[in-house]
């Protein structure tokens, strides 16, 4: 069974969902820098937009350090964040919220999205390509690209123009995706290597979640 079929649409959150990433990631700023021990932040249910069925998530904040901040369980419906996993040496309030904001909107991408009936059950990936070219890590990641670069329009009105000549001349990307290079060209590599279509798909979904028109995806 295709992937690509499966999961042909732009995987968005809702306003439900939204909102939900904002109130976690509240919760967990309070936590920053603390010892709190396990606590449960969240135990929710929620309406999945793609398939349309009703979902229980339980959102726990654990006391340890971690190489991710949010992790989502499909097997457990348990979403763990580690608020002491972010670098204690970033001081501005509203760039650590902005992270946690960001990592919690990737994994609720995962809770909706159908394409996690496709993941893997082991966590061993011969380089970290073959992490971000997962059909679930890359629908998530180019939902939170997108949602990222709208969040920073608001703040510098030249971002929007800057992407759309990227999208129309493709003539080396702009800087708002540089932080991402790494993401970027994993999906190039593979797109060569193995034909997929990656960066073609990962526009589409740009210019659909910036400009709101939409584009119809390749069968």
């Amino acid at each position: 069974m295709n992937w690509y079929k499966i999961s042909s649409k732009n995987i968005k959150l809702d306003k439900q969902l939204r909102n939900l990433a904002v109130e976690v990631a509240s919760e967990m700023i309070k936590l920053y820098g603390k010892q709190f021990g396990n606590i449960e932040v969240g135990n929710d249910i929620i309406t999945n937009p793609y398939s349309g069925t009703k979902q229980k998530l339980f959102i726990v904040a654990l006391d340890r350090s971690s190489e991710i901040i949010a992790k989502y369980a499909p097997s457990t419906l348990i979403l763990n964040v580690y608020p002491n996993s972010l670098s204690t040496k970033i001081k501005d309030k509203k760039m650590i919220l902005e992270h946690f904001r960001q990592a919690i909107y990737h994994e609720l991408v995962h809770v909706i999205d159908p394409s996690m009936m496709f993941i893997r059950q082991d966590n061993n990936f011969a380089n970290e390509c073959d992490y971000f070219c997962l059909p679930y890590e890359f629908n998530a990641y180019s939902a939170q690209i997108s949602e990222n670069i709208l969040s920073y329009s608001k703040i510098d009105k030249y971002v929007l123009g800057d992407i759309k000549q990227w999208l129309k001349f493709n003539n080396g990307y702009p800087d708002i995706l540089k932080s991402y290079d790494n993401i970027i060209n994993c999906w190039q590599q593979h797109d060569k290597i193995k034909g997929t279509r990656f960066i073609k798909m990962f526009k589409q979904r740009l210019y659909q979640s910036l400009f709101f028109k939409p584009i119809k995806e390749d069968k």
